[in-house]
């Protein structure tokens, strides 16, 4: 596959049901171990969907120097610094993201975005994307979702890679391969509810670190 690392799980259902995929990690010896779930602190969101109508972009303008390699490693969109290792305890800030189905038949999925692993990849294409999902309106790379920097703190954010669409709370993404923040207890679907209602996941996530070990 093109995604290093990892198990893959695939199952067959009834016609009506998708066909999925999922693919969750594992750190290598020698690589980084991470904690385990959101912190015991209140969410710092409650979802996008506040009546507006639409989807906080990301200012591009708060990313200077976005792209470029700090060291081996790529550093994290908007964000300058703040991820690196705390030279007293070995942490890392990260975002513990939690994918919750809305429909059976779709992967659950977890995974601790930090500064070396930053994004989910959502698409049809297996081996390609962390969560596969075989169905015809699902673009091979669908859409993405990422660790961002906002304002000296970490956020997450999706971008629409797809031909048909991606969709929060409902309402369509309105950039393709641009990014939006979303927040924790959004929905996050991968097709249109007029094809087929709930095809997506709720987003959980929450502020934790992540650890070296040696």
């Amino acid at each position: 596959g093109d995604t290093a690392g990892g198990a893959s799980a695939s199952g067959t259902a009834p016609p009506s049901t998708p066909t999925t995929t999922s693919e969750s990690s594992r750190p290598a010896e020698g690589s980084p171990s991470t904690a385990i779930g959101p912190s015991s602190r209140p969410p710092d969101h409650t979802g996008s969907d506040d009546g507006s109508g639409g989807l906080e972009p990301v200012d591009d303008k708060l990313a200077a120097g976005i792209g470029k390699q700090v060291g081996e490693k790529r550093s994290v969109y908007g964000f300058a610094g703040a991820t690196k290792q705390d030279k007293n305890g070995g942490a890392k800030k990260a975002i513990a993201l939690r994918l919750e189905p809305l429909k059976e038949g779709l992967p659950s999925f977890e995974r601790v975005l930090s500064e070396d692993r930053q994004s989910v990849t959502i698409g049809s294409r297996r081996g390609a994307v962390d969560i596969a999902v075989i169905d015809e309106a699902v673009s091979k790379k669908h859409c993405e979702l990422s660790l961002i920097g906002i304002h000296g703190d970490l956020a997450v954010a999706i971008t629409d890679t797809s031909t048909n669409g991606t969709f929060v709370n409902g309402k369509r993404v309105p950039a393709k391969g641009k990014r939006f923040r979303i927040r924790s207890g959004d929905r996050v679907e991968v097709k249109d509810s007029g094809l087929e209602d709930d095809f997506g996941w709720k987003c959980d996530f929450g502020h934790t670190v992540s650890f070296f070990t040696r």
